[in-house]
Parts: structure tokens; C-alpha cells; sequence
């Protein structure tokens, strides 16, 4: 049984004003952040997924990145209800810090 979907997307950072919430740009590999989308049966209306983000260049997100293209490697099962070309999401890491929408899942394994 494969574990979990990988899927490319493209994702936005808010502008963070909060000094005390700044923590600088966002490396490439983080498994830090959670992604939420939209899950009308939930009680609050979106599930919250785990996922390794990765970008292509290995440059990492900073605060006010606007439309970077990362790939997504959600661990979780569950992902495949939810990850599908168009879905969107909002990032969360202890508070909402951005948005994204999914540009296509990736079948093959090689495909970077």
C-alpha cells in the first residue's frame, strides 16, 4: 500500500508584522507546517493535513513570497480525499501564515 500523495503546488506567505512571530524564511524540507482544506463534514470545517514542502530551486519561502511552486508530500492517507488539482489550502503554523492551491498530483515516483 503506497503512504500518503505528493502533489506540486502554488503557495503564498502572508506578510508577517508580529516581530515576536518572525522566524525568518522557511528552508526547503520543512515538515513543520500543516496544511488545511476544506472539509464541509468537519466541525470546523477543514481537516488538517501533515506534509514535507519542498521547493524546486531549494531556496527557502520568506514572509510576503507570493505564487512559489513547491512540492507537497502529504504522509497521510486521508490526503487523497482532499489533494486534487484546484484544491486549495490554507498554511497554518500555530496561526494561519498563508495560501496555496494544488497545480497537479505526482504519480511518478522520479518525477522530482
Amino acid at each position: 500500500m503506497t503512504l500518503g500523495i505528493r502533489a506540486r503546488a502554488w503557495m503564498s506567505l502572508n506578510e508577517d508584522s508580529d516581530p515576536d512571530r518572525a522566524w525568518g524564511a522557511l528552508a526547503s524540507g520543512s515538515r513543520s507546517l500543516i496544511f488545511k482544506f476544506a472539509d464541509p463534514d468537519a466541525p470546523d470545517g477543514s481537516i488538517s493535513l501533515g506534509a514535507m514542502m519542498t521547493t524546486p530551486d531549494a531556496v527557502p519561502l520568506a514572509w510576503g513570497d507570493t505564487d512559489r511552486e513547491v512540492a507537497l508530500n502529504f504522509w497521510d492517507d486521508a490526503a487523497r480525499l482532499y489533494v486534487h488539482e484546484g484544491a486549495e489550502f490554507s498554511v497554518w503554523y500555530s496561526r494561519t501564515i498563508g495560501r496555496g492551491s494544488i497545480g497537479r498530483l505526482i504519480i511518478d515516483l522520479d518525477d522530482p
